[in-house]
C-alpha cells in the first residue's frame, strides 16, 4: 500500500538568536501563529474546540472545565514527537491538529492556546528559566493548582454521583410496575440488575429502543407488550392533531434575545443554543421568533443521518425562542410532551411517520406545512398513562446523560494522574 502523504505545508524559514534574545523571538512566533488565521481565528480550529467541549458534557459557562477538557484533549490526541535535527520548528495550530497530529512542547502549547483562544479565553505564554531549581518550583506550584481545581470540583463529582444513584432507585422502582409475557418480565429483570451494577451507560443505550418499541403498540389493536400496572385501556389510533396544535406567538417588544435562543439537537433535544453550541448564529435582532414554551414541541426541519425527514422533542428548559425554520406545538389538554418525544425518539417510528408527510426540496430541505406535518397516523394512550411512560424515559436519558458525563470526568482525572505519576 503506497504510503499517503500529507499536504504540502507552507514554510517560513528565518535565522534565531542565541541565548534568551532566540527564546523571546520564538515565543512571539508562537503566539501569532496561536492567535492567528490558522489559530484562534480559524473556523477549523473553533469548530473543533466545541466539539471538544461538547463531547466532554461540559455545561455552558462551565470555563473552567473547558479549560481542562481541552488541555487533556490535546494530551492524548498529539503524539509528542521532536523537531527534525538541527531546526527549531513551530507548526500552525490547524497542521498540528488536522495534518500530523504531533508535535512537540512548543506545538503542544500552541494548538491549545488556540483551541483557549476560540473559545474566547485569553492565554499567554511564560517561558520557564534555565535553572533546574526554578522549573522543579514552577512544576510544584502547578501541581498546587490543579490539586485546588480536584478539591473544587469535588462537590460536583459527588453530586452527580448522588443523582445518579436516586434516578437509579426511582428507575428500579418504576420496572417494579410494569407488567407483560414471561420473556418480556425476564429482559426487565435484567435491566433492573444492570441498574444495580455493571456496565451501566453502553447496556441502557442498547436497551433504550426495545424499551420504546415494547412499550407501544406493534399494531392498530392499540395493545403495547409491555405497560405500567393499572393500565388496561387500548391505545387510540389518531392523527397527531389531535394531541399536538400550531402555536403561532412569536416574540415581540424586547421580551427575547439571543441568549434565549434554543437549538434542537437528535441527541441532547431542546437546547439553550449558547449553552450548547458555544455561541448564537442568531441575527441581531430576534423580534418575531417563535417562542417555544416550557413543554411545548419543537420540530425542525432539518435532515439528519438518522432522520432525514427531520424531529421532534419536547422542550423541557424554560421558554425560550427558534427561527422560522422550526414548527412549534402547543400540547393539548389530553397530551403530555415529553411522551411526544419518547413516542418519536424511536428512528423507524418517526421516519415512518414524517416520509408520506414531507417533500425534500433540491436543497434537501422539508416542503410540508406545520398544520400538514401533524395529519399522520399516531398510536397514544390516555393522558395519565403518557406522563407515566413520559417520566420513565425521561428518567432513563437523564441517568444515560450523567452516566456519560461521570465517565468522560474519569477519564479527564486518569488523564491528569497518569501525567503526575510517570516522569
Amino acid at each position: 500500500m503506497p504510503l499517503a502523504l500529507p499536504p504540502p505545508a507552507h514554510v517560513y524559514r528565518s535565522t534565531l538568536s542565541h541565548g534568551k534574545r532566540g527564546t523571546a523571538e520564538t515565543v512571539a512566533i508562537m503566539a501569532r501563529l496561536a492567535m492567528g488565521g490558522w489559530g484562534a481565528q480559524s473556523e477549523r480550529i473553533r469548530a473543533l474546540a466545541l466539539a471538544i467541549v461538547r463531547d466532554a458534557g461540559i455545561a455552558g459557562k462551565n470555563y473552567q472545565a473547558e479549560v481542562l477538557a481541552v488541555h487533556c484533549w490535546v494530551q492524548s490526541t498529539i503524539r509528542y514527537t521532536r523537531d527534525p535535527v538541527g531546526q527549531e520548528t513551530v507548526q500552525t495550530p490547524e497542521h498540528t491538529a488536522f495534518v500530523n497530529q504531533a508535535g512537540d512542547c512548543d506545538d503542544f502549547s500552541v494548538l491549545e492556546a488556540a483551541l483557549l483562544g476560540a473559545l474566547g479565553h485569553p492565554t499567554r505564554f511564560i517561558t520557564i528559566g534555565y535553572s533546574p531549581k526554578a522549573f522543579s518550583q514552577q512544576i510544584d506550584a502547578l501541581i498546587r493548582k490543579l490539586e485546588a481545581l480536584v478539591d473544587k470540583y469535588r462537590v460536583t463529582y459527588a453530586d452527580n454521583a448522588l443523582r445518579i444513584q436516586q434516578i437509579e432507585a426511582e428507575l428500579a422502582g418504576k420496572i417494579d410496575e410494569l407488567v407483560g409475557n414471561t420473556f418480556d418480565m425476564n429482559a426487565l429483570a435484567a435491566l433492573k440488575a444492570i441498574l444495580a451494577g455493571g456496565d451501566k451507560h453502553s447496556s441502557m443505550e442498547t436497551l433504550k429502543p426495545a424499551a420504546i418499541q415494547k412499550m407501544s403498540p406493534p399494531n392498530v389493536a392499540g395493545i403495547p407488550e409491555i405497560r405500567f400496572r393499572g393500565f388496561t385501556k387500548p391505545w387510540e389510533n389518531a392523527k397527531l392533531n389531535k394531541y399536538l396544535e400550531v402555536s403561532t406567538e412569536i416574540s415581540r417588544d424586547g421580551s427575547f434575545g439571543k441568549e434565549d435562543v434554543l437549538s434542537v439537537s437528535g441527541s441532547a433535544g431542546v437546547v439553550n443554543q449558547i449553552a450548547f453550541q458555544g455561541r448564537s448564529f442568531a441575527g441581531k435582532k430576534v423580534d418575531n421568533y417563535g417562542v417555544v414554551r416550557n413543554r411545548f414541541v419543537v420540530y425542525t426541519k432539518s435532515s439528519l443521518k438518522s432522520n432525514p425527514y427531520g424531529i421532534l422533542k419536547a422542550n423541557k428548559l424554560s421558554p425560550g425562542i427558534v427561527s422560522a425554520l422550526y414548527a412549534i406545538y402547543k400540547p393539548r389538554d389530553i397530551s403530555d410532551s415529553v411522551f411526544v418525544q419518547s413516542y418519536f425518539e424511536l428512528d423507524s417510528r418517526l421516519n415512518s411517520y414524517l416520509r408520506p408527510l414531507v417533500n425534500k426540496g433540491a436543497k434537501n430541505d422539508m416542503k410540508v406545512s406545520d398544520e400538514n406535518a401533524l395529519l399522520g397516523p399516531i398510536n397514544f394512550p390516555e393522558k395519565e398513562e403518557q406522563k407515566q411512560i413520559g417520566t420513565y424515559f425521561s428518567e432513563l436519558d437523564e441517568l444515560i446523560s450523567r452516566h456519560a458525563t461521570q465517565l468522560e470526568k474519569f477519564k479527564n482525572i486518569k488523564t491528569a494522574f497518569l501525567e503526575k505519576m510517570f516522569v
